[in-house]
């Protein structure tokens, strides 16, 4: 009687890291004991015979796929984005992510949500201070990406727009900012430019 193949399938969340999940499978199944891959999201097993112990293997798989889907996720506090931002504005909330996280808060964000372990009092006051940054470089004559660097710089330093000409200056003459027509611009992206204007 021919040997029935036992196929196993599992959904697999966004972010997955592939190298790290068949590395820890293959701690528990050997090569030559199944064939393992990952199509379309989704993690297949198809044994070349089936395994006494498939109850074991399936529920070690499950522990290693729930540990890797877990291990990035911030425990903290949850708040609802349109009462945050009820613009629904995405640089908005983008450079918001990024300087919580910069400040040494683990932060995620989702379609509804943004979880972060900054307390409300601490978020309200950030998102007070980038809403009035980001409208008053707005009337700047500066690429959409100077513009967030600039507003990133001034909420994370609790600056003004009065100092944001020598900030603008350096990255001129560093060549990381630069000038075409009256206009300020840069080459590369927002958070590659701050990244670069911090350490000067």
């Amino acid at each position: 009687m021919k040997n029935i193949k036992k196929k196993l399938v599992f959904s697999l969340k966004e972010g997955y890291d592939a190298e790290i999940i068949f590395r820890k499978i293959n701690e528990v199944i050997s090569s030559q004991e199944a064939l393992i891959r990952i199509e379309d999201n989704k993690l297949i097993i198809i044994f070349f015979i089936t395994p006494r112990d498939i109850n074991y293997i399936k529920s070690k798989i499950k522990e290693i796929l729930a540990f890797e889907s877990n291990k990035n996720k911030v425990n903290g506090f949850k708040y609802n984005i349109s009462d945050i931002n009820p613009s629904g504005g995405k640089d908005f909330l983008d450079i918001l992510v990024f300087i919580l996280s910069k400040q040494g808060y683990k932060t995620d964000i989702d379609e509804t949500h943004i979880i972060t372990t900054a307390n409300k009092e601490k978020l309200l006051s950030l998102i007070k201070d980038l809403e009035k940054n980001l409208k008053e470089v707005s009337q700047k004559n500066y690429s959409n990406a100077v513009k967030k660097v600039l507003a990133c710089y001034l909420t994370m330093h609790g600056k003004n727009l009065s100092d944001a000409d020598n900030f603008i200056q350096e990255g001129l003459s560093l060549g990381i900012l630069e000038e075409n027509k009256n206009k300020i611009y840069t080459k590369y992206s927002w958070k590659e430019t701050y990244e670069m204007m911090s350490k000067v």
